[in-house]
């Protein structure tokens, strides 16, 4: 797939998602979020087949954290604490395009993520996270689903409820295809179910 290529099939993703968040969507909201920070950071094509939504607890959380999954806490309005979770699959995306500059074929099942790993998401992730801000902006999402970003990263075994709080939480899981061959990645998206932000605005692009 040649870089025009790809060019073309973003413009288009982004089009179409334009066209659905104009009616409020939190899911397509997402997806379009997910599509241009991978492109723009990772000048990676991520496609995004579905968007899920559950409100759970603390104490359920750790059932829909896959083994191995890097967890990174996010901060938003009020001191409100969430997660992004990158699944073995995205996260190895992440550090692949930005070591060498494309995917390959490489078994991530076995290895713990790191504080290497979670340095070489951030970018990434404060992306998405300001994508997902622009998208809601003006909408009631974004008093629950702006302003956070990346505050710290939370080691493997460590307990969640040693540093969030014991509330209800929004669990977006989104699942991803990633590059040319669609390989499967999911992350999941954790914010606190009351948000304590206002509508927002949209953050200003570099240069405008």
């Amino acid at each position: 797939m040649t870089d025009e290529t790809d060019r073309q099939i973003l413009r288009r993703m982004i089009e179409a998602g334009r066209r659905i968040t104009r009616e409020s969507t939190a899911d397509a909201a997402l997806s379009l979020a997910v599509t241009r920070a991978g492109q723009e950071v990772l000048g990676l094509m991520i496609e995004v087949p579905a968007v899920t939504e559950r409100h759970m607890t603390l104490a359920d959380l750790p059932e829909v954290i896959e083994d191995r999954a890097l967890r990174l806490v996010i901060e938003g309005p009020g001191g409100g604490l969430g997660l992004m979770v990158l699944g073995v699959e995205v996260l190895s995306a992440i550090v692949q395009m930005q070591t060498i500059g494309r995917l390959c074929r490489t078994d991530t099942a076995n290895r713990r993520p790191t504080r290497t790993d979670a340095a070489m998401a951030v970018e990434f992730v404060d992306r998405l996270l300001s994508e997902i801000e622009r998208e809601f902006a003006g909408s009631a999402a974004a008093g629950w689903g702006a302003g956070f970003r990346y505050a710290s990263w939370i080691e493997e075994g460590r307990p969640l409820a040693t540093l969030l709080e014991d509330t209800a939480f929004r669990v977006w899981k989104i699942e991803g295809r990633l590059g040319p061959a669609g390989t499967g990645g999911d992350m999941l998206w954790v914010v606190p179910a009351d948000g304590r932000g206002g509508r927002g605005r949209p953050p200003v692009a570099a240069g405008e």
